[in-house]
């Protein structure tokens, strides 16, 4: 799992928070719904973004997360393809 950090400050903070405690203290961010218009909207693009990476992350394989054996079925007929193609 990425790290997270304060979307404010930027300093790194535990998985469950969108902001470090200091922030929180200074901008006064206490519940949500009565955090003010630019936190919400920075704490939506932090979210965003965070969702994005996790899903970067999942999408990422490497080589020797697949069996061998699949990789190279996969290899040969990706090979196939390319050369067995006609082109327009």
């Amino acid at each position: 799992m990425k790290n997270r950090y304060c979307f404010i400050c930027d300093k790194p903070i535990l998985y469950r928070f969108w902001v470090c405690p200091e922030c929180k203290l200074e901008y006064r961010l206490g519940d949500f719904k009565d955090w003010p218009v630019w936190a919400k909207k920075l704490n939506n693009e932090a979210q965003k973004e965070w969702r994005n990476a996790v899903a970067r992350d999942k999408d990422e394989r490497s080589f020797s997360d697949y069996d061998p054996v699949k990789l190279r079925e996969m290899v040969d007929i990706a090979s196939y393809n390319a050369w067995a193609t006609p082109k327009a």
